[in-house]
């Protein structure tokens, strides 16, 4: 319920400046569906409402408030869901506890004293630091008080990350640099305490026209038991219409990887059509990483702000059949 009244109180504060303040932005999105999981070994069937976009069971509507001034700014985004959200025994009654469906989801300042240079405060930032590959982690964009400098395309920053009290303080770092029509390099980095424990290079390609070739090696858990994977992304726009695509996994500490080629073709300003069949081995833990093949087709249909998304995927090995409608609004 706090949250949702900070969220409330924020929205209003800035709302009250549109009028007066041209640079003001609103912008947000609802996103919905319907998800359908047919089991072939059981023949169980599942039906339920999913928004594919946000990833989240139900309906998901997120507004953001953002104000750009010359040497200050401001962003507050408001999400609601309309699955209740639960914690076990919060009240230490014995019960769980439902949450408010609204949520503040992002809420930063920042203030730029001289040109290049930005002091950030809040549960997020401007993203300087995210991933430019396909897995696009910013370890970076934190709850935090941070600086960051940019000058001729490239971006240095530092914070520090409180978490719950001083005496668990996490430290972030983030460099990135970009040459325009040559390359994109970005890298991001927390601590747990004073211990380093997770990292993301990500690089990307420009030099080429109509190539997208990009690439990442990300570790997770250093302070405990690490986990490593890389990505890579190499597609090509044949012609105006039609582009092809693979995109690879390699999950090193969990010894599997995946390979996933598609292509797509666009009808029109409205109608695209892909398919793509991704394949993945056997890792280390069989039950979870288990060798299969998954075919998906999908038909998306764009008509002004709004996008409805219709595919079906399969599951060879575990003979499952997903099917998905995601309809997505944005303003």
């Amino acid at each position: 319920m706090k949250k949702a009244l900070v969220m409330i109180l924020s929205l209003t504060i800035v709302g009250a400046v549109i009028a007066q303040e041209q640079a003001v932005k609103v912008s947000g999105y609802v996103n919905t569906g319907l998800k359908m999981v047919n089991d072939g070994k059981s023949d169980d069937t599942g039906i339920l409402l999913y928004g594919d976009d946000d990833g989240s069971n139900g309906v998901t509507a997120k507004i953001t408030v953002e104000y750009t001034g010359t040497n200050v700014g401001a962003k507050v985004s408001g999400k609601w869901n309309s699955e209740p959200k639960y914690e076990f025994d919060v009240d230490s009654d014995g019960k769980d506890e439902t949450f408010n469906n609204v949520s503040l989801d992002t809420a930063y300042g920042w203030v730029s004293p001289f040109e290049g240079l930005k002091a950030f405060a809040g549960t997020s930032y401007a993203g300087y630091f995210d991933g430019v590959d396909d897995d696009s982690n910013d370890y970076f964009d934190s709850k935090s008080v941070s600086v960051t400098y940019a000058n001729s395309g490239f971006v240095v920053g530092a914070g520090v990350n409180p978490v719950q009290d001083t005496t668990n303080t996490n430290y972030i770092i983030g460099a990135a640099y970009k040459m325009d029509k040559l390359f994109d390099v970005r890298f991001s980095a927390i601590t747990a305490k004073t211990e380093f424990d997770k990292y993301s290079i990500s690089g990307s390609l420009l030099a080429v026209d109509k190539l997208t070739l990009t690439a990442g090696f990300l570790t997770e858990g250093l302070a405990t038991d690490a986990d490593k994977w890389m990505d890579l992304t190499v597609a090509y726009q044949v012609m105006d219409p039609l582009k092809v695509q693979v995109i690879a996994y390699d999950y090193l500490d969990k010894e599997y990887f995946t390979v996933t080629p598609s292509l797509s073709y666009k009808l029109n300003d409205n109608v695209t059509l892909s398919g793509q069949v991704k394949y993945q081995s056997e890792g280390k833990d069989k039950v979870a990483n288990y060798e299969s093949i998954f075919p998906k087709a999908k038909v998306s249909y764009t008509l002004d702000k709004a996008t409805v998304n219709a595919s079906v995927e399969y599951d060879t090995e575990m003979e499952k059949t997903t099917a998905l409608i995601d309809f997505v609004y944005s303003f």
